[in-house]
C-alpha cells in the first residue's frame, strides 16, 4: 500500500513536470530576431529536437549553425543545405533566387510553375524545396 503511495505521488509529479515544462515560455533568437512559437516549432523540427532557448546563427546558403559571437560551426541543418544546393542549381539554369527574406512561423504549400512547392519560414529566412 505505501508503495502505491509511493509511485502514484511520483507519477503525478512527473505529469505536473511534463505540464509545467509545455507552459515554460521560450527564448530563441536566430540571426538577431526572437523567434515566435511557430518559428521555434519548425526550429525544433529542422533540428530534430527540442532546441534550448539562446542566441544562434544559421547560414542559410550552407546550412551550418552556431551561437551568436561565435564564428565557430556547432552543426549543419541537412535539409537547409540540400534546399540551398538545390537553389544553387537551379540558379545555376537561370531561375530566380529560391531562398528569400518573408516572415518567420510560416509553412506554406502551393504549386508553382506547375510543381508542389513548400515553404518554411525560420530566422527571417524562407526556404523553398519543390517536386
Amino acid at each position: 500500500m505505501k508503495q502505491l503511495f509511493i509511485i502514484s505521488t511520483l507519477v503525478s509529479l512527473y505529469i505536473s513536470s511534463l505540464a509545467l515544462a509545455q507552459q515554460e515560455e521560450r527564448h530563441i533568437h536566430v540571426n538577431g530576431e526572437h523567434l515566435d512559437n511557430t518559428s521555434i516549432a519548425v526550429m525544433d523540427l529542422l533540428f530534430g529536437k527540442k532546441v534550448t532557448n539562446g542566441f544562434y546563427w544559421i547560414n542559410e546558403n550552407t546550412g551550418q549553425w552556431g551561437f551568436e559571437g561565435e564564428t565557430k560551426v556547432r552543426g549543419v541543418l541537412k535539409i537547409v543545405q540540400q534546399i540551398a544546393q538545390q537553389n544553387q542549381s537551379q540558379q545555376a539554369q537561370n531561375n530566380p533566387t529560391e531562398i528569400n527574406m518573408s516572415q518567420n512561423g510560416r509553412v506554406v504549400s502551393g504549386k508553382l510553375n506547375g510543381q508542389n512547392c513548400t515553404f518554411v519560414s525560420v530566422g527571417g529566412t524562407t526556404v523553398k524545396s519543390c517536386d
